[in-house]
């Protein structure tokens, strides 16, 4: 539970006694506060200023700050996207939850019915920021669940790249994937699947990528002739005729991963020059190429991986929203940046 300030009390003849105390209990606990959301960062050497953050204490999602960004049945992301799977523990987290409903109780529109498929219809919730951001450190706190076909992709997005005439540069705009991950993979045997990834020139003909997987040193090959000290370059050649970049690069690493069912941090350092991305405070690699310049949206979104094998035809799909496992716990979002 995050730490609060103690309420202040009518001001009774004892309490008025006892005010040098309570001072220096409120002032300890003020102090404990500040540690927790430092007003500043420093890295490397530059001092960043806490410019938003959403420590979610309230009851209410904060709409000055968020918006659902689709409402309705999602072709994109197969599933239905809606604002009751948007919650609050009374602990000061989000909760994000991915629930089903039988197909027969979903009342889909017919048009929109083969988007999903098997019987069990999945909801979720799509949150984005309202203010738009250019650079800075952009970290989240959260606690994923261990749930086959559910998982989490924190990313920023701008409107660059969602164009419907997307530029092949990435100065107009670029998606910031901070993390992607699940626990299980298509087979249902348990993984540890995260990684964190740069798109840009939209996602048509011009659509380029840089991607880092997270994996355990235990599974470095053998053979290093080909990679450097903490990164294997895994190059997708380019299509005929093109020079995309493709590229998908392994950071070994022998801490532990997310599989714990605890709090985890992600982050991103996004400067005018690069893209730094961070683990539970660990630099897992540093990409210079496909660097937007243009502002971009905080998006928080539980999704799903291989719904089809693990959830769509199974006995009870996730569960109705009360019932559950599939809950996503968003402690904090918060940014730092330069002015």
């Amino acid at each position: 539970m995050k730490r609060r300030m103690p309420k202040m009390q009518s001001h009774s003849a004892r309490q008025m006694m006892l005010c040098c105390s309570c001072l220096y209990i409120l002032c300890s606990a003020a102090a404990v506060i500040a540690a927790d959301v430092s007003d500043f960062r420093m890295i490397d050497g530059k001092r960043y200023d806490l410019t938003f953050h959403d420590e979610f204490d309230g009851q209410i999602l904060d709409k000055s700050k968020w918006q659902h960004r689709i409402i309705g049945p999602s072709a994109p992301h197969k599933v239905v996207l809606t604002e009751d799977a948007v919650t609050f523990d009374g602990q000061g987290n989000l909760v994000m939850l991915l629930y089903t409903k039988d197909r027969a109780d979903a009342a889909i529109p017919a048009e929109k019915a083969s988007i999903f498929p098997g019987r069990w219809i999945p909801y979720t919730a799509m949150l984005k920021t309202i203010k738009e951001f250019t650079y800075g450190y952009h970290e989240v706190r959260l606690k994923m669940p261990i749930v086959k076909g559910a998982g989490m992709s924190v990313w920023m997005q701008s409107r660059g790249q969602t164009s419907p005439t997307p530029s092949p540069d990435p100065k107009v705009g670029a998606e910031i994937d901070l993390v992607e991950q699940t626990f299980f993979d298509k087979y249902g045997a348990a993984t540890d699947f995260r990684h964190s990834t740069i798109h840009w020139g939209g996602y048509g003909a011009t659509h380029q990528w840089v991607s880092i997987d997270v994996k355990p040193k235990s599974a470095k090959p053998a053979d290093q002739s080909t990679q450097d000290a903490e990164l294997n370059l895994q190059r997708t050649a380019p299509a005929a005729g093109t020079n995309l970049i493709n590229e998908k690069r392994v950071y070994y690493t022998d801490r532990p991963g997310f599989r714990d069912g605890n709090f985890h941090t992600v982050a991103v350092l996004w400067t005018p020059v690069s893209y730094q991305f961070f683990y539970d405070g660990e630099s897992i690699g540093t990409i210079d190429v496909g660097v937007s310049q243009s502002p971009g949206y905080m998006i928080l979104w539980p999704r799903l991986y291989d719904y089809k094998n693990h959830v769509a035809d199974s006995e009870r799909g996730f569960g109705g929203r009360d019932e559950t496992e599939a809950k996503f716990v968003v402690d904090y979002y918060r940014i730092y940046q330069i002015k």
